[in-house]
This record gives structure tokens, sequence and C-alpha cells, in this order.
């Protein structure tokens, strides 16, 4: 089941509720929002700095955390933000699927490309002359230092 990293910040409305009802009252409405989708709360912090908490929770799509995204901001109790959460396993497998993927076309002037069969492409004047700039102006940096 996906999870999915939630940055909450309290509306001043939600901080009302929150020093009225306190922080567990919070954590089992987020537990009986989450039930009837077929999500579980994984771990709930709250923080200091720009976020006031942290939520980890699975759910079973992305259908889902739309819809518990679209209740919150319905509430107008709190702003959140959230962050697919790739386990290593899957980033593992994200790597090797990556060296499968060919190349933008024009990567090293196009050797690389037309090996996966692209045409080959060329830098034009201008791009050329823009990237010998910036060369240009790298090695002088370098040679002050």
């Amino acid at each position: 089941m996906p999870k999915y990293l939630i940055h909450a910040s309290y509306t001043a409305e939600g901080a009302r509720g929150l020093l009225k009802s306190g922080g567990t009252a919070r954590r089992r409405a987020v537990e009986e929002l989450l039930a009837p989708l077929g999500g579980k709360l994984e771990a709930f912090y709250f923080t200091f700095g720009d976020d006031d908490a942290i939520l980890i929770i699975d759910l079973p799509d992305q259908v889902a955390a739309s819809a518990i995204g679209l209740a919150v901001s319905a509430s107008g109790s709190m702003r959140t933000r959230s962050t697919v959460l790739i386990n290593a396993r899957r980033g593992r497998r994200g790597d090797q699927e990556t060296r499968q993927v060919p190349p933008a076309r024009g990567v090293n002037n196009g050797r690389d490309a037309a090996a996966f069969g692209f045409p080959q492409t060329r830098a034009t004047s201008r791009q050329r002359g823009i990237s010998d700039r910036i060369n240009r102006c790298y090695c002088q940096g370098m040679k002050k230092a």
C-alpha cells in the first residue's frame, strides 16, 4: 500500500480546536478519517518550524489520497502538502528501470542518442557560443581562487 508523508500546518481555527480537544483527539480524528477509505495512520508527530505536524499514512491509491486532501482542505482547520514515499526496495527497482530509458536527444552531440536509433543532433553556433562563454567564466573564476 502506498505511503504518504503529510506536512500539516494549522490555521487559527485549527489551533483553537487543538487547544480545546488536545493532541490525542487529533490523532483519533485522523484515524477515523482514514478508516473508511482503507487507510491507516502509521505515525503522527507534532513539530516545530514551518509545519505543525508530520504524518505518515498508508492509503490504497492516489484517489484516496486526493479525497483525504480535499476533505481536510474543506474543513479549513489546516493546510497540508503530501509527498509520496518510496521504500528502498522500490527505489532500487527504479534505478534499474532508469538504465533502460534511452537518453534525451542531443546528449553528447547525439553520439549516445544514435546508439538508440535517434537522429544525431548538433548544437547550433549560438548554443556553442553560450557554452564557451560559460566555460571561460568558470575557468577565469577558478584561476582567481
